[in-house]
């Protein structure tokens, strides 16, 4: 297309930048840091920019249009009208644009009649890639640096009119202001004076964003709509034209309650000039229902004076939900922890979601092959009599209805609108429908309680009339709740099984530690007796019975001493009698204690080195109880000629109690379950229960200690009981 070179307008071509003053331009790093905040690169085409291109090829009478990100080593086309395969697919070209000219060129416009005219034009790729023979290009900028440009291309040598430059110098910075406005809706400031500026010149912008946007005189009338604010209110954008927005959708608070023009922040912005960013606040649609949004209240002025207010807002009604979800979901937990009855966490499922996701909760039991409406809750404490009235027509496992799906499907169910139809259908009784009318029903979820292993029941989330319909939305946070009430149930019912199995196996070691001590204290007594009194000449057979008769009764008192200090242990009951005391002195007590057995196998027991100066603030019995639980475990395990050493050192605080031998040593994957109740190595093993490490854990624990271990396959083991130094 050519035109006529208008009267007046230069003819003369302007020498370029040379190339790398170009460079330099397009490579500065101040500039790339700005082209990635736009956040536009790479990014897919939007009607909004694509709109502009249209419009300037078309105002501007070209074959093409283009919007280019000048990127490091290409320009990126966020939009652009007239160009053809591959270019309009691939929406990049890579090397030296006329787009790298107008950046470097910036701020003016690149306005060149005929490509041909200057050997550095002529050579650049799109002249005979895209036909280039006349160009006209503004920059954008973006954080006071030229990003890119909007362009308009002809076939043909053309001699731009200042209108031309005009036209492409305004749309360009309709672009420029419609990048900063995306921008802006991060911060108050940036969002009104952008918005300011969509309000007075970009209304055909306006139409294309889907965030709500009007504006409005001193008055609070609404002199411009787009779509999206007519939609999102549920008008027609000519019904907003010409009455008041306070009195239309902004004249109660999210409650229900009046809310003054006075009071209203867009009202007082229109008025005093003052911009507003509010965060969370409601709007009315025209059917009556809140929409949640966040908006920014920007003053416009003319010639000085504030002539109104531009406002732009935001649905966040998924972001509300989101949040409020959320917020559930950290409250329910609390709710939930506070108690292990079943009675009560049934109670607390009923009431974790009322009234903030529903008015009303009920929660279904399955028992056997019916269900029990075990709990309800409701947010009017009027409504007790007609829930304890329902609670008389509990669901059945086969009727159909919605927990009866429920249970049969394991998923959620959403009715959306509850109807009278419905009401009938899900009834167990012309009382019971009543009920349900009488609680004027209007939506509600059906979530399963469902354990690791089994379905529990079912819990029924209601909205009634004073509340929106659930959304689909809603659903997964029912069925959190639901989750989370299940766990809570079920650690409810396993904590009861637990304390009724510990009161049976503290009832059973009452009976051990009473019933059979005794005779096997008498048996204990009487062998010890009669080894005292029978000649050792010529009874040897009967001495050596006796002595097996009265280690098995020494063993039998051991394991019953264990079984009621693992029990003490584990339930915080071990009692402890701290004194001062040397730990050289408990060490080598242990040594002394231990030494007859310990030569009876034929190994060598040996006190190590020992700290003289160490003490320990501890229970002296306790601790020589475990020391003798770490060395007869070492010289069970430690064969004939080999040794066992006992030492004491203090260390940062602590003094260390190392029982080390010379036997077997420990597997690597064994070491994990050592201090576990009834576990041994060898299972074949039955010189004990596999309580005494357990026991030695136990002890250290109740003295704020601890117990570690260093093995080695054929070489040993050693155990260090640490205790706090004194």
């Amino acid at each position: 297309m050519t035109d006529a070179p208008p009267a007046g307008s230069p003819q003369h071509l302007p020498d370029p930048p040379p190339r790398l003053e170009v460079d330099a331009v397009v490579q500065a790093p101040e500039r790339l840091a700005a082209v990635d905040a736009t956040g536009l690169l790479d990014s897919p085409p939007e009607p909004a920019f694509d709109a502009l291109t249209q419009l300037a090829a078309r105002l501007l009478r070209v074959p093409a249009a283009f919007m280019a990100l000048v990127d490091e080593d290409r320009d990126f086309y966020k939009a652009a009208c007239g160009f053809g395969a591959p270019l309009e697919s691939e929406r990049e070209l890579h090397g030296r644009t006329f787009c790298h000219y107008t950046v470097a060129d910036a701020p003016g416009p690149l306005v060149i009649p005929d490509t041909h005219e200057h050997p550095a034009y002529r050579q650049v790729p799109t002249v005979d890639v895209l036909g280039v023979r006349a160009y006209l290009g503004v920059p954008i900028f973006f954080q006071g640096q030229p990003i890119g440009s909007l362009c308009a291309i002809d076939h043909h040598p053309r001699a731009w009119s200042k209108d031309d430059v005009e036209v492409l110098t305004q749309l360009g910075a309709s672009a420029q202001r419609e990048i900063e406005l995306r921008l802006a809706l991060e911060t108050s400031r940036r969002a009104a004076r952008e918005l300011e500026r969509v309000h007075r010149e970009h209304q055909e912008l306006l139409d294309a964003t889907t965030d709500g946007v009007y504006t409005v005189d001193r008055d609070g009338v609404i002199l411009f709509a787009n779509r999206a604010a007519a939609e999102l209110l549920g008008f027609a954008p000519e019904e907003m034209l010409g009455r008041n927005a306070h009195d239309l959708f902004h004249h109660s608070y999210p409650d229900g309650s009046p809310y003054s023009p006075d009071e209203c922040p867009i009202s007082r912005a229109a008025r005093s000039g003052t911009p507003v960013q509010i965060s969370s606040e409601v709007l009315w649609r025209k059917d009556g229902t809140p929409l949640p949004v966040a908006y920014a209240s920007s003053p416009v002025h003319r010639d000085g004076q504030t002539v109104g207010a531009v406002v732009r807002f935001t649905d966040i009604a998924e972001q509300k939900r989101a949040t409020e979800g959320l917020q559930l979901l950290a409250e329910s937990g609390r709710l939930l922890s506070t108690s292990l009855d079943e009675d009560e966490t049934l109670q607390a499922i009923g009431r974790m979601a009322v009234p903030q996701l529903a008015e009303m909760v009920v929660v279904d039991l399955i028992e056997g092959p019916a269900m029990r409406r075990a709990a309800w809750s409701h947010a009017s404490q009027g409504a007790s009599p007609l829930l304890e009235r329902a609670s008389q027509f509990p669901p059945a496992l086969d009727d159909g209805g919605p927990q009866a799906q429920v249970v049969a499907s394991g998923e959620p169910l959403l009715v959306r609108e509850v109807d009278d139809e419905w009401i009938v259908r899900a009834s167990r009784a012309p009382e019971h429908a009543e009920i349900m009318r009488e609680l004027v029903l209007r939506s509600l979820i059906v979530a399963p309680l469902r354990s690791r292993e089994a379905m529990l029941g079912t819990v029924t989330f209601v909205r009634c009339a004073s509340r929106p319909p659930f959304e689909q939305a809603d659903v997964a946070v029912a069925d959190e709740l639901a989750r989370r009430g299940a766990m809570a149930l079920e650690n409810a019912r396993l904590y009861d099984a637990a304390r009724r199995a510990t009161r049976a196996r503290d009832d059973m070691l009452g009976v051990v530690s009473h019933d059979l001590r005794n005779p096997i204290h008498s048996v204990f007594m009487s062998s010890s007796f009669l080894l005292d009194v029978i000649p050792a000449d010529g009874r040897d057979m009967e001495r050596k019975q006796l002595a097996i008769i009265r280690r098995a009764a020494e063993r039998a008192n051991r394991l019953i001493q264990d079984l009621l200090d693992i029990t003490h242990i584990e339930s915080g009951r071990l009692s402890l009698h701290r004194e001062p005391h040397k730990a050289a002195s408990i060490a080598g007590e242990a040594v002394e204690l231990a030494g007859i057995v310990a030569a009876d196998q034929k190994i060598s027991l040996v006190r190590g080195e020992m700290d003289a100066e160490a003490r320990v603030n501890a229970d002296r019995d306790r601790v020589l109880q475990a020391l003798g639980n770490l060395i007869g475990n070492a010289l069970k395990f430690t064969p004939a000629g080999g040794s066992v050493t006992l030492s004491v050192e203090a260390e940062g605080g602590e003094v260390r109690f190392s029982v080390a031998d010379t036997g077997t040593g420990i597997a690597p994957e064994q070491v994990a379950r050592l201090f576990d109740r009834y576990w041994q190595a060898n299972t074949a093993d039955r010189r004990g229960v596999g309580l005494g490490l357990s026991i030695v854990k136990g002890i250290a624990d109740a003295h704020g200690g601890r117990v570690e271990v260093r093995s080695e396959l054929g070489r040993g083991t050693t155990f260090t009981l640490v205790l706090p130094s004194a």
